[in-house]
């Protein structure tokens, strides 16, 4: 019996921490409140300053022409001297918190002016779907500070752990729990409308969440997504430390060309198309 594109929205198993997911949520304009406050409940930024921030997407400058581009999830503009970078982590792998503080460091290096001194802050938050430090606590917080400036905090760095989210034996804000708690679920839309019915704030999220999965371009980067996640755990559970690259046949090679080329065709841009599939430039322009 087939069923209807209704019906498959609604029993689609969702995951929040999915990369497209995760952000389209952040970046959503009619999710704005909701997600400002969780952000707020983890930097101490109060929550109208964030939702009045200019949230960007991932590319972050240059300083010179040879520099390797480096793109990060969500890139939040709160003022001229203070930026959040957002980094959703939803499978452990090899240098990952080195590659994320990179990014921030590459955001401050770029922001730095000499005459006269300006130092801008730079908050790293890293929403984790693993507890990597294997600690209890649901919020783990670093600070680096400049030598020369000890009272100015350049960088910190806040890991959201989504595992202990729920441990009510440490005490922060309601908001980071109960926002922490929705990413880490793993229902379909029917279940999560059942969950959450009469909670008008989050019910916006779960309506956003069928729109968008109903949306045909948005369910190709999704479940582009889910078969990266998939490919990473195999690679994981047969014993490859470097995750998905090393665990690509050639099969897999010609998957990911063929989309590449159906995005083509979608008119979508060569560097989302490289990002997605984790193809380079010279493959995807000789499609």
């Amino acid at each position: 019996m087939n069923t209807t594109i209704e019906e498959q929205v609604e029993t689609k198993i969702i995951h929040f921490m999915n990369d497209a997911m995760a952000k389209s949520i952040f970046r959503s304009k009619e999710l704005r409140t909701t997600v400002s406050k969780f952000l707020s409940g983890v930097t101490h930024i109060p929550s109208n300053v964030i939702a009045r921030s200019v949230f960007m997407g991932g590319e972050i400058p240059k300083r010179n022409m040879e520099e390797k581009g480096k793109t990060s999830d969500v890139i939040i503009k709160v003022s001229e001297d203070t930026y959040i970078i957002v980094e959703f982590n939803r499978s452990y792998a090899k240098h990952l918190f080195e590659k994320n503080a990179t990014y921030a460091y590459s955001i401050l290096l770029s922001k730095i002016h000499p005459k006269p001194v300006f130092y801008p802050k730079i908050i790293l938050v890293n929403i984790d779907n693993f507890n990597s430090f294997s600690r209890k606590e649901p919020i783990l917080k670093f600070e680096s500070l400049d030598h020369h400036t000890s009272e100015h905090k350049l960088y910190t760095s806040y890991h959201v752990i989504l595992a202990n989210i729920t441990n009510t034996n440490y005490n922060i804000d309601k908001e980071v729990r109960k926002f922490g708690t929705l990413l880490k679920e793993n229902l379909t839309i029917e279940e999560l409308v059942e969950k959450y019915e009469g909670d008008e704030e989050y019910m916006k999220i779960i309506n956003k969440t069928k729109e968008l999965i109903a949306d045909e371009d948005f369910a190709i980067y999704y479940d582009i997504d889910e078969a990266h996640e998939s490919d990473k755990q195999d690679a994981y559970e047969t014993g490859y430390d470097s995750g998905y690259d090393n665990g690509q046949s050639k099969g897999k090679q010609e998957e990911r060309l063929a989309i590449a080329k159906n995005l083509l065709d979608l008119n979508f841009s060569v560097q989302d198309i490289m990002k997605a599939t984790k193809l380079n430039q010279k493959d995807i322009m000789n499609l």
